[in-house]
């Protein structure tokens, strides 16, 4: 489900009315429900909520994730199977 900048004013608010949302459309509750994101404030949203946090980046980018907790950094999200392995091993940071 989409949320944006436009829904709410914090990163937090937009990612939990991005989850109230899909719970409203698929009519139930997710057993989990992982972060995904390309900066360290995205990370720390993920945190702040307990969420594991999948980061996507390269580089000085990728090695600032893992140093700020990410478990798991791909370069992108090209590969289904490396996307889905992530996001069953990803953890909260």
């Amino acid at each position: 489900m989409l949320a944006s900048a436009s829904d709410a004013p914090t990163r937090r608010e937009i990612l939990e009315l991005a989850v109230h949302r899909a719970v409203e459309r698929s009519g139930g509750a997710f057993s989990r429900i992982v972060a995904v994101g390309d900066a360290p404030w995205d990370l720390r949203t993920a945190a702040a909520l307990g969420w594991p946090f999948v980061g996507v980046a390269s580089g000085e980018r990728a090695s600032r994730l893992r140093a700020a907790g990410a478990s798991v950094v791909l370069r992108d999200l090209a590969d289904p199977a490396a996307l889905h392995a992530a996001l069953e091993s990803a953890a909260v940071p």
